[in-house]
């Protein structure tokens, strides 16, 4: 298969109420999930926090 690049800030998909969330990043050592798996969240809920110190 050959990858797909993606820029930063560009669109490479789209949100629709209702749909499901899938988030893809590299979390600092101090982030901390506020969710569980297979948690119904809503729109502006916090999913996790991050610690500064």
């Amino acid at each position: 298969e050959n990858p797909i690049h993606v820029e930063k800030g560009e669109m490479f998909g789209e949100f629709n109420l209702g749909s499901t969330v899938v988030l893809i990043f590299e979390a600092p050592e101090n982030f901390k999930f506020n969710v569980n798996n297979d948690q119904k969240v809503r729109m502006g809920e916090p999913m996790g926090t991050c610690k500064t110190s």
